[in-house]
Parts: structure tokens; C-alpha cells; sequence
């Protein structure tokens, strides 16, 4: 059985009941601006469309009792679920406890248009997910930059006018080691025996203080980044000096 079906314009769900898991700090009451990822619209949800997302046989199942699965259209989506409510979960032994917004849908709701919307914002907005470290861990690491990250930007008809190997490099260093942050992931990864859902990923402040000393500093928050460079100095963790510090220390 087919969890979606089409109607019209309409994606619509095909099963009993679903219910979809976004980070509660993504969520906004406020209006939409640039780089709000979820904000309320009427009486539905406008989100970036990828999250995890359970599907039942029945609202009475207990939340665990199905497989997670990831909802991985990359683009912002009007979404209009039956009900909402905030809660803190642990959505899997590999996933840290996290605050969701979690949304309630039985068969017949709206979970998208079926009409693709394209805009140049889209493509910021998926940006500002990775940047910000909220990027479910249920994508493949070695799958998100070719089936999520570039065709993000198909759908919305924009050229990056950068190499593939760019946004790979950038995705690397936002993918983190869950057992060290201070680490890449693709220093597991490339040894060819990790899982592909293994990593932790980081966001911009977290991967900037975790990179050097230099790197810390140069960034925001500076009272943050001075304790987490007096740390790093003091345990002698291995720093990964950047091209611009390498040509300041030349």
C-alpha cells in the first residue's frame, strides 16, 4: 500500500496515521522570513520538506512500535495536518533527545502540493538546515549532497556555480564524528566500514569551535569561543589549521 496517494493538486495520505517529527527550534511563531524553516500558515504548516516521519496502522500504536523513515523532498511545502503538539523524544537509539515539533496526520490530510514551487529562497533555506545542524542522520552521509542537496537546487532551476566537490567538502565538515565532535565524519567514513547513518551532524558555532583555535575565534559568539579555545589548547587536541591561517602564519 502506498503511503501517498495524488488527488488534483494534492499529495494526500493513503494510510490511517502518520505523524511527522521537525526540530522544534526550527519552528517559528513569528512571520516568515529568509531563513524560517517551519512557520504557520492558515491552518497548516509551511516547512522545508524534510523530516522523519512515522507511518500506523492506528493512533493508538505505540510511537516506537514502526519503523522511522525520512520524508525527503527538499524544498518548502504547504503541509496541513489534523492536529500538532511540541514534545521531547529520542526518535531513535542513534539520535540524541531532541524537542519536535511533531505533526498528527490521518488518511485524507494534505501533506503537500503535487505542483512544484520554485524560488531561489528555497535553496537559502536548505542551506540554513545543514548550517544549523538539523539535518536527520536517516539520509545516507554519502547520498545527501547527489539526492537531496542538488536536487534542492533542480527544483528550483538554480545554478550554484560551484563544483559538486565543493558542497561535498562543506557537507563533510558539517558531518561530524557523534563519539568526538571535534573530528569529520568522513575520517570514519573513508576507512570503509562505518554506517552511512552514523554521523552527528554539527552546526556552524559547534564546527567552528570543534575545527582550531583560529577558527573559533574568527567566528561569532567570542566569550563561547575563548572557553572552548582555552579547552582545546589546554587538552592539546589536534587543530586543522584553515588556508587562511595558513597564509597569516606564513
Amino acid at each position: 500500500m502506498n503511503e501517498f496517494i495524488r488527488k488534483d493538486d494534492k499529495i494526500l495520505l493513503n494510510v490511517p496515521y502518520a505523524e511527522a517529527y521537525f526540530p522544534y527550534d526550527l519552528y517559528s511563531d513569528d512571520e516568515e522570513t529568509a531563513s524560517s524553516l517551519a512557520v504557520r500558515y492558515a491552518e497548516g504548516f509551511r516547512i522545508i520538506g524534510i523530516f522523519n516521519i512515522r507511518f500506523y496502522e492506528s493512533d493508538q500504536q505505540p510511537r516506537d512500535s514502526v519503523k522511522l523513515r525520512t520524508f525527503s523532498y527538499p524544498n518548502m511545502i504547504l503541509t496541513f495536518p489534523t492536529d500538532s503538539t511540541k514534545l521531547q523524544l529520542q526518535l531513535s537509539p542513534d539520535m540524541q533527545p531532541d524537542k519536535y515539533l511533531v505533526l498528527q496526520y490521518y488518511m485524507g490530510d494534505v501533506i503537500m502540493s503535487a505542483e512544484e514551487v520554485q524560488s531561489t529562497s528555497n535553496c537559502t533555506k536548505l542551506l540554513n538546515m545543514i548550517t544549523k545542524g538539523k539535518v536527520p542522520n536517516t539520509i545516507p552521509y554519502d547520498q545527501f549532497v547527489g539526492s537531496i542537496w542538488e536536487k534542492n537546487f533542480d527544483i528550483n532551476k538554480f545554478d550554484p556555480r560551484v563544483p559538486s566537490i565543493s558542497l561535498q567538502m562543506i557537507w563533510s565538515e558539517m558531518c561530524r564524528n557523534p563519539d568526538n565532535m571535534n573530528e569529520p565524519y568522513r575520517f570514519i567514513f573513508g576507512k570503509g566500514n562505518a554506517s552511512p547513518y552514523g554521523y552527528a551532524t554539527g552546526n556552524m558555532n559547534n564546527v567552528a569551535a570543534a575545527t582550531s583555535v583560529f577558527s573559533a575565534l574568527s567566528f561569532e559568539r567570542i566569550k563561547e569561543k575563548l572557553a572552548s579555545s582555552i579547552n582545546m589548547t589546554k587538552s592539546g587536541v589536534e587543530q586543522h589549521r584553515s588556508p587562511v591561517e595558513e597564509v597569516l602564519s606564513m
